[in-house]
């Protein structure tokens, strides 16, 4: 089995994170735009969250 390379961008305009994939480094596309990021906050989660934000992909166990 070969490796596949997803690339991925996150951006991120004050509390909304929009999240693109692509086939190709230089063309994106769309996979959530404008997500509200708010219960990331300290204030709304009640304390310090430590968020890392990035994709997880998995087989599952199949090969």
């Amino acid at each position: 089995m070969g490796t596949f390379i997803l690339p991925y961008t996150i951006e991120a305009h004050e509390q909304e994170y929009s999240f693109y994939y692509g086939t190709r480094a230089d063309e994106y596309r769309s996979l959530a735009e404008k997500v509200d990021g708010r219960i990331l906050s300290t204030d709304v989660a009640g304390g310090f969250v430590g968020a890392c934000l990035g994709m997880y992909a998995s087989s599952n166990g199949g090969g």
